[in-house]
């Protein structure tokens, strides 16, 4: 009697090991069929914003007034560094991740090419370390930087011939810390934020969105400095 009873258990326990077999094969193909469709939406997207930035060009080509082009211009800008988070989203084995160093030096060598200033050198410093940030996080902070970066190459150096733009990305206990500077002519951030500059009120709103400690040492004739600390959302 007790040898059939084990025999009974045995059989119940092989039936219950296939079937939990049966469901993580299941689960495994629901995630890689997650993972997929996900990975699709990212590649879609960064090609919905390439036709969109295409079309801002073509629009740009008809535009004559210098102040609707930069406009125009910006916003492409705001829309490419979207797209390259996308990408870099795609191409990551991580989808909800994305990795900085990377992103940071392809966004500044595309906006260096897109704001070339003829007879001007401008040096870009940057120590990045391997940090990785979730999307929710590295939107608001790659709009940021760009913001930043942007506004260094339209303005700082307007009355120089030379310059440097130096980005600092580390992290330490989970605290990231982006130390952006330029030794350009500097600015009064607080006064073009009250006269709603839309640089400076989109890097304040996205500093918010970050929960971030945000520190402004920027002062005319003293160049640009901001530093920003922020967890990862």
């Amino acid at each position: 009697m007790l040898i059939y009873s084990l025999k009974i258990n045995k059989k119940k326990l092989i039936i219950e090991i296939a079937e939990k077999n049966n469901i993580n094969v299941d689960l495994q193909k629901s995630i890689k069929e997650k993972d997929i469709l996900l990975a699709e939406v990212h590649h879609r997207v960064k090609n919905n914003l390439a036709v969109i930035s295409g079309l801002i060009d073509l629009q740009n080509v008809f535009v004559k007034e210098k102040v609707i082009s930069d406009i125009l211009k910006d916003s492409k800008n705001r829309i490419k560094s979207i797209a390259l988070l996308h990408e870099k989203l795609y191409a990551h084995k991580d989808l909800n991740k994305i990795d900085l160093k990377t992103y940071i030096s392809e966004l500044l060598h595309f906006i260096k090419i897109s704001y070339t200033i003829q007879s001007k050198e401008i040096d870009i410093i940057s120590e990045i370390e391997n940090v990785e940030l979730s999307m929710e996080s590295a939107l608001p902070f790659s709009l940021l930087v760009n913001e930043l970066i942007t506004n260094s190459y339209k303005y700082a150096f307007n009355s120089m011939e030379k310059g440097s733009i130096f980005i600092s990305i580390t992290e330490c206990d989970g605290l990231l810390e982006l130390v952006y500077k330029d030794d350009g002519i500097g600015f009064d951030f607080e006064k073009t934020l009250q006269n709603n500059s839309i640089g400076t009120n989109l890097i304040n709103a996205f500093a918010f969105q970050l929960n971030s400690d945000f520190i402004n040492n920027t002062a005319v004739n003293k160049g640009c400095e901001i530093i920003l600390r922020f967890r990862d959302l």
